[in-house]
């Protein structure tokens, strides 16, 4: 669909705003389908990856209560995007509502970060498969069977150029599901949610058959459970005491997990009755994943034990010796080494690689809705917001996703390797920061766009203070302690994160951001027409 649209008089006869008529996209998606994409996103699959990885990192941090409580903390998160969603039912989420509420520049440049951390989420997705999925797959296998042949596969799937196959593979598949209608994309995500819920469950039945003692039993076949404990605590690390302040520390990490529940937001303009299901969508998608996520804790938790679970990830870096697998620490392959079935350790791992593959999904969603956003308000080029008529989707945008995503993950594997840990945190900070302003701009939105207030659901107040400013206030509040221990406590440090490089790829990127809307601004404005009026209304449907 083009973007010669008609032209709009501004009030005062100067400056004139260009108004589409329509986007071209359809209102396919209900409020199931919203579920599971937001539960996929969230990603039980790559959930699991956090049991070892939580406690060796916050050391003392209980993983099940960590995923829950942190649930908890992201409900006025989740609330916020929900209301504003409800008030403004378009797509372009957090740019929408910074760009009619405080400023189309602020919106831009907010919006602008956290599809950049879409971007290295796709790619990072991604790499699980052959980072953690098919070697537990392939190390099970080897175990069960006694051939050495799987050995070689994980070595073969774990180096360079086997990741960058395997995972350009799945971000190329996802980007071309995604060129199909946002009805089949929903399709293909609960199916392959579906399939990745089959590998949840044969891991939740399988924990419920062993015991304790039957593990550590178990895993004399391929190591020594009180030899890894012990070489952790020799360090000093002793993942089974308590620490409260490891706890609420390690929402620095969970709460980029569960916190992206709220992804429907940025295609709320493809959702049937947006205004009453966006936020029964989220938290219905985020309390399930989190719901199974603490289930699989528990029981993993039972039983392997906190303090082997935190020590297996802390000496797979520290001891790699002791640790008696080429590949990190994964709770698919240990679950086959108290049941060992060739059967199960396929099912867990192509569960796992239909799971990540689901994950994938909303990513284009949410990417492609933006830039389409960005097109309408003549941002970027109009070939973003370009729509195909017959499938509704903005075929060039996905493309160019499809691209840079490549792009991406070419850099994270061959250039960025040795710091994906720090690239992973200040990835976590950039979200959080978003989630603040957003918390922010609903706290001004009754009173900076007070008419689309009023008209909205959501104008609901409390002793004459609305109801979304409270909310939103909570929010910002949530997110700015998040980012006060991620960058001024140790615990940010622990979490792979360098403060000062954090603030200098921030600042590149506010700049970078800021002066592509300024370039676009000053064309704009050459043609007579003011990108500035684009906040005084929705944009069409």
């Amino acid at each position: 669909m083009s973007l010669d649209p008609p032209i709009e008089a501004s009030p005062g006869g100067g400056d004139h705003l260009f108004v589409r008529q329509a986007t071209g996209l359809v209102r396919e998606l209900s409020l199931t389908d919203n579920v599971v994409l937001s539960a996929s996103y969230i990603s039980v699959f790559l959930g699991v990856t956090y049991l070892t990885l939580v406690p060796s990192t916050f050391t003392g941090a209980n993983i099940a209560l960590a995923f829950a409580l942190t649930f908890a903390l992201c409900v006025p998160h989740f609330v916020t995007y929900g209301w504003l969603s409800s008030a403004m039912p378009r797509s372009g989420g957090d740019y929408l509502f910074l760009s009619r509420v405080v400023h189309p520049l602020a919106g831009f440049v907010v919006n602008g970060i956290i599809s950049l951390v879409f971007i290295a989420g796709l790619g990072n997705v991604a790499l699980t498969v052959p980072q953690f999925g098919l070697p537990a797959m392939f190390e099970s296998l080897a175990f069960i069977t006694g051939n050495s042949r799987w050995d070689n596969y994980t070595s073969d799937v774990t180096s360079q150029a086997g990741q960058v196959w395997i995972a350009g593979a799945l971000i190329v598949i996802t980007g071309v599901i995604s060129l199909f209608s946002v009805r089949a994309v929903a399709r293909w995500a609960i199916g392959l949610f579906a399939i990745g819920l089959v590998g949840a469950f044969a891991a939740v039945i399988s924990l419920l058959t062993v015991s304790p003692s039957d593990f550590v039993r178990d895993f004399q076949r391929v190591g020594s459970v009180p030899k890894i404990v012990a070489a952790a605590h020799g360090d000093g690390v002793f993942p089974n005491h308590s620490d409260t302040g490891a706890l609420f520390a390690s929402f620095i990490i969970l709460s980029v997990a569960i916190g992206y529940g709220y992804i429907p937001t940025y295609w709320g303009g493809e959702v049937r009755q947006a205004r009453s299901k966006m936020l029964p969508a989220m938290l219905a998608g985020a309390a399930l994943a989190t719901g199974l996520l603490v289930v699989i804790a528990i029981l993993a938790v039972h039983v392997m034990g906190a303090d082997f679970l935190g020590a297996a990830g802390y000496v797979t870096f520290a001891h790699p010796d002791v640790w008696p697998f080429p590949s990190q620490p994964a709770l698919y392959a240990l679950i086959t080494i108290s049941h060992p079935h060739s059967w199960l350790a396929v099912l867990l791992g192509v569960s796992f690689v239909a799971g990540i593959t689901g994950t994938i999904l909303p990513s284009y969603l949410m990417l492609t809705r933006n830039s389409l956003a960005w097109a309408i308000d003549r941002v970027v080029p109009p070939i973003f917001g370009e729509v195909s008529p017959r499938t509704h989707t903005p075929l060039f945008s996905t493309l160019f996703m499809i691209v840079v995503s490549v792009g991406y993950l070419l850099l994270a594997v061959y250039h960025w390797a040795s710091d994906i840990v720090l690239l992973f945190a200040i990835v976590a900070l950039m979200a959080i920061f978003v989630w603040m302003c957003t918390g922010i701009a609903a706290v001004l939105f009754p009173y900076t766009a007070k008419k689309m207030f009023e008209d909205s659901p959501v104008n609901r107040r409390v002793g004459g203070i609305p109801l979304l400013s409270i909310v939103g206030a909570i929010d910002a509040a949530i997110m700015a302690y998040f980012i006060y221990i991620t960058m001024f406590t140790h615990w940010g440090e622990l979490a792979g994160l360098k403060t000062s490089t954090a603030v200098e790829v921030m600042a590149i990127e506010i700049a970078g951001l800021s002066a592509i809307w300024l370039a676009a601004f000053v064309v704009s404005k050459r043609r007579g027409i003011s990108l500035t009026l684009a906040q005084q209304a929705l944009p069409p449907e």
